[in-house]
Parts: structure tokens; C-alpha cells; sequence
């Protein structure tokens, strides 16, 4: 989608994004049998920050190469140890993130494997890839 944002949608005239809105509002939702809560409403603070940076190294039933310490390793220095972004919105919150929580995890592997890039007029964002990860890696990082 952020393609498409930045090479035509971020392009169209005010009363092109106008229709636009206003067809997308006469849709039906669709609901899907496993989605039972909105995207928005996954997710809580992560609070395993502490037990991972302490003084006593990974106790508390943290397990090195856990998911928990894939997200301090990777993700939590831009993101915030509770994954609550930058207070500044330059980094996004992965909380209530639809990427995060989908109930299918494509958009999220894509990310993390290949990163983000994009250039909006006003800004660009970027967050690097993390190709280096396996999959069983990807696949414990916290997601909900």
C-alpha cells in the first residue's frame, strides 16, 4: 500500500480523494470469522524490558533467542520498549498497528525481512530490513 500511496494516490486532486472517500463509506464492512475484535484494540505494552536489560541478564523465564529478546535486540530501541513508538510519531507505535495485527502476518514478515522505504512529499521514512533473521526467529517475535 505505502507504493501505491507514494507513487499515485499522494497524487490525486482534492475532489479525486473526495470520491474516493466517499465510495469506500457506501462499502459493507466485511467481517472475518477470525477477526473478532478490531485491529486496532490488539496489543498491550510489552513490560519484559527490565528482566531483559537488568543487572541479572535474561532471567524471569526469558529465553535467549525468545521473541522477547528478538524485539529488545531489534526493534525496541526505535519503536520503545513497550512498543509504544516515539513520542514524536516519527517512529510508529506497534500497538493498535493493523500491520501488527492482522490476522494474517504477510505485511508484517515483508516489513521486517525487507524494510521500509518511502518518500512523501513532505518527509521520508525508513526502517531497515532484518533479512538476516530466520524464520523460526521471525515467527517468535511477538505479534499481538
Amino acid at each position: 500500500m505505502g507504493e501505491a500511496v507514494e507513487h499515485s494516490l499522494s497524487r490525486l486532486k482534492p475532489d479525486d480523494v473526495r470520491a474516493i472517500v466517499a465510495y469506500l463509506r457506501d462499502q459493507p464492512a466485511i467481517s472475518h470469522s477470525e477477526e473478532h475484535v478490531s485491529r486496532f484494540a490488539f496489543g498491550t505494552p510489552a513490560t519484559y524490558e527490565v528482566v531483559l536489560r537488568g543487572s541479572s541478564g535474561i532471567t524471569g523465564g526469558i529465553v535467549a533467542g525468545s521473541g522477547a529478546e528478538l524485539f529488545s535486540a531489534n526493534c525496541a530501541s526505535c519503536h520503545g520498549v513497550a512498543g509504544t513508538g516515539s513520542e514524536d510519531g516519527y517512529y510508529p507505535p506497534l500497538l493498535h498497528n493493523t500491520s501488527v495485527g492482522a490476522s494474517t502476518p504477510n505485511n508484517l514478515v515483508m516489513v521486517v525481512l525487507n524494510g521500509v522505504q518511502r518518500r512523501t512529499t513532505k518527509s521520508a521514512v525508513f526502517m531497515p530490513g532484518f533479512a538476516a533473521l530466520n524464520n523460526e526467529q521471525i515467527a517468535s517475535t511477538p505479534r499481538r
